[in-house]
């Protein structure tokens, strides 16, 4: 959808100053069955687009942040801030990193390992 409307995406959806979840999924299959492994952000759709990194909704989704320095920014304005940056929004707010140290943490506790060692 974000591809298709860009600048217009909050026009289209009605969805600015609405509350959101943004979602992550990722999904392993071991040859015998799937698991999937959901990491969440919560947080709000802002009433304009903010910041410079145009990256899909970056520029209109405000994460949940107890963080002073952070809070009310979209994901695009906090990687733009030199006090947060993009490794800021990686490790501490993104909904892909939390799906992801959820699938590493369920593979380092089942064998065998995703990469033997040579």
């Amino acid at each position: 959808m974000w591809n298709v409307l860009k600048e217009n995406f909050l026009e289209e959806t009605r969805c600015a100053g609405r509350r959101a979840i943004a979602r992550a999924v990722i999904a392993y299959c071991d040859g015998h069955s799937v698991k999937t492994f959901v990491g969440e952000t919560t947080g709000g759709i802002a009433d304009s687009a903010r910041g410079s990194r145009e990256f899909y909704w970056d520029t209109v989704f405000v994460p949940d942040t107890s963080d002073s320095h952070a809070r009310g920014k979209t994901y695009a304005e906090i990687a733009d801030d030199p006090r947060l940056g993009l490794e800021f929004k990686v490790t501490q707010l993104s909904q892909s990193s939390r799906a992801m140290v959820k699938f590493l943490e369920y593979r380092s506790k089942h064998s065998p390992p995703l990469w033997p060692r040579l």
